[in-house]
């Protein structure tokens, strides 16, 4: 039986040590976002290629779990943040300010 290891780094220290920028365009742009996806990848395979990880030649992949944390933080009333450096942080709503349900 072979298994495999699934590793993500932060979107911080891939900025720190690669100069990614994320920001809104990771959020909302479906293209950008599939492109810096693969771009980690192969910057992650050449930096640590011989630990098995990243990938060489990336192939494009449909990552949708920046999509659900969008909808979520602002169906509980959050306010999504971005930066150049990250890919975004919630934050939190106001007690006593939420949505009615």
């Amino acid at each position: 039986m072979q298994g495999s290891i699934n590793t993500r780094f932060s979107p911080g220290w891939l900025h720190e040590q690669f100069g990614t920028v994320f920001g809104e365009s990771f959020a909302f742009d479906v293209p950008y976002r599939t492109r810096m996806i693969m771009e980690c990848e192969r910057l992650v395979h050449e930096r640590f290629g011989r630990l098995g990880l990243g990938s060489r030649n990336p192939q494009p992949v449909l990552d949708l779990r920046w999509v659900y944390k969008n909808v979520v933080c602002v169906m509980y009333g959050g306010i999504l943040r971005r930066g150049g450096k990250d890919d975004g942080w919630i934050q939190p709503f106001e007690l006593g300010k939420t949505l009615a349900v």
